[in-house]
């Protein structure tokens, strides 16, 4: 490809964002101007105007995203932010798309429609139906292309060594992005035109798997950026409190995507093997699904799939069955490992590990056995933790029993297949004392706790209502960052992109239930800092004398 056309599709990446801000401005009223037309004639001089504006941001956005689509193909790593911007304005614009699609789609079918309506129907240019299609078409091939290639950039990222201001530029570049999508994901949801699966000549359900998949490698690549520097996590410093809320607000956020997904139709059989790892991260991450749900329920049976897929495929499922077990060794939390040690789904994944481990190279086969037995070793561990502070009476001779037992297993050299049929003989004991933490896990006076922690995360968003299906929003995706964005008027803790929201948080997404403790929390944590500042200027105060 001769370098100019190199050059244009880079400018072309730089330009649509502009382009679409155009387009999110005027294309919206022309529409409602095509409609009124039949009213004030064709001579409505400031009507005709918006209307011409209109097609040609259209036909820009047409030319741009077509050229920007080429230049995924060929562009570097040191184009990933650019690209990233780019498919945020495709995200914004696939919205815009959508709507018109949709408003056409009910106005043209409605037996009711208004005689404006269809003489503004009939009053749009020839054109403007084929240019619409064109942009949607576009667009979702613009996010199709870089949310796959994505992957394989962050690949090379890792392998190049991420610098930090980089990294900091693309990480908010990429949970705009993710925010976006969610958006997406929950106004598509809304429609009852279900034009996505129209404009991209989907079956009504594919077009849900087909949104899965895109969302899944954002929230990959999202993921892997924040742990692109694992110090800030793993250390105890505010900074690192802030990082791990983000994490959180992203798993959270995926996880109430996946749902509605789920709900609609998605199949977690029908997606790739990278958008399988994404639910399973959402799923059995922090605060992930809750057992007995539609999405436990998908993700058990996609956990149970890939282990037969393990018994009787080759390498590379035995490689999936490899990864997934480190995910879930990474992410688990007490109630998902208690939920799939009761649910056999644990003892079904160390089988298929056991048949899988000497097909694998040595290193891979002990991670594996570790992995296991570090689930299996973190139910024993918190149930003597809860059993020694009087939460659980149980025979604490079992107790013993099995670590000793696991303690042993670990500081065995038997090869991993050798442990894993010693970790099988332990597991009847290992499921026993998941059966009792299960029960725990589900009490009442948990929740409070859990349910506060996940508002402190959704309180770093830019609107925490988690279905926000605000696809117009504007601003950053952090709290405070979003145009137009407002507090909540009681604990001043949590930001909304609008009234709407507001209210419905209110009445679906719980924040009732935790307003009160958040906005007690803001409160201390003020009182505390102006504690700090004025121990800070009496002890300069001090050192003056």
């Amino acid at each position: 490809m001769p370098a100019g056309s190199k050059n244009a599709q880079a400018a072309a990446m730089q330009a649509l964002p502009l382009a679409v801000a155009v387009v999110q401005e005027i294309v919206p009223a022309a529409a409602q101007e095509w409609g009124a037309s039949s009213t004030c004639g064709d001579d409505c001089e400031a009507g005709s105007k918006q209307r011409t504006h209109a097609l040609v941001a259209l036909a820009v956005c047409d030319s741009l995203l077509a050229s920007a689509e080429q230049g995924l193909h060929t562009a570097s790593l040191h184009g990933l932010p650019q690209c990233c911007a780019a498919l945020g304005a495709a995200v914004s614009l696939f919205a815009v798309m959508m709507q018109l699609a949709a408003n056409g789609q009910t106005q043209a079918g409605s037996v009711e429609a208004s005689a404006e309506a269809q003489a503004g129907l009939a009053a749009m240019p020839v054109q403007l139906p084929q240019l619409l299609r064109n942009v949607t078409l576009l667009c979702a091939k613009l996010w199709e292309t870089a949310s796959g290639k994505a992957i394989d950039w962050f690949a090379l990222l890792k392998l190049s060594g991420l610098q930090p201001a980089q990294g900091g530029s693309l990480l908010q570049q990429l949970l705009q992005l993710h925010c976006q999508a969610c958006r997406l994901v929950h106004w598509l949801c809304g429609c009852t035109a279900e034009p996505l699966a129209r404009e991209l000549e989907l079956e009504a359900e594919a077009q849900w798997t087909w949104l899965l998949e895109r969302i899944s490698s954002i929230f990959v690549c999202t993921n892997d950026l924040l742990l692109a520097d694992r110090s800030p996590l793993r250390s105890g410093s505010p900074a690192a409190g802030a990082a791990r809320l983000t994490q959180l607000a992203v798993f959270a956020a995926q996880l109430e995507a996946l749902t509605v997904l789920l709900q609609k139709g998605a199949s977690l059989q029908g997606v790739g093997q990278r958008s399988q790892l994404a639910a399973l991260l959402a799923a059995t991450g922090p605060h992930g699904a809750v057992p007995g749900t539609p999405v436990w329920r998908a993700v058990v049976a996609l956990l149970r799939s890939i282990c037969r897929n393990s018994n009787t495929g080759g390498q590379a499922q035995h490689d999936l069955l490899s990864t997934v077990v480190r995910v879930l060794h990474d992410l688990c939390s007490l109630p998902v490992t208690a939920g799939l040690a009761t649910s056999g789904v644990l003892a079904e994944m160390l089988a298929a590990g056991q048949r899988a481990v000497p097909f694998m190279d040595a290193t891979k086969a002990e991670c594996v056995a570790s992995a296991f037995a570090s689930l299996v070793g973190l139910l024993g561990t918190v149930y003597a933790a809860l059993h020694a502070g009087g939460l659980i009476q149980a025979d604490t001779g079992s107790i013993t029993q099995l670590l000793v037992s696991l303690k042993q297993l670990c500081t065995s050299p038997a090869p991993p297949a050798q442990q894993l049929a010693q970790l099988q003989t332990l597991l009847p004991l290992a499921m026993q004392l998941a059966e009792h933490l299960a029960a725990y896990c589900q009490q009442v006076d948990r929740q409070p706790e859990e349910q506060l922690v996940r508002a402190r995360a959704d309180a770093t968003r830019s609107c925490a209502y988690l279905r926000c299906a605000n696809v117009g929003a504007e601003g950053g995706p952090s709290a405070g960052q979003g145009l137009g964005s407002m507090r909540c008027g009681a604990c001043r803790a949590v930001w909304y992109c609008g009234t709407a929201c507001s209210h419905a948080d209110w009445r679906e997404g719980g924040h009732r239930r935790v307003c009160k403790a958040l906005g007690a929390e803001r409160q201390r944590q003020k009182e505390e800092g102006a504690q700090a500042r004025a121990a800070e200027q009496a002890q300069q105060a001090q050192q003056q004398l």
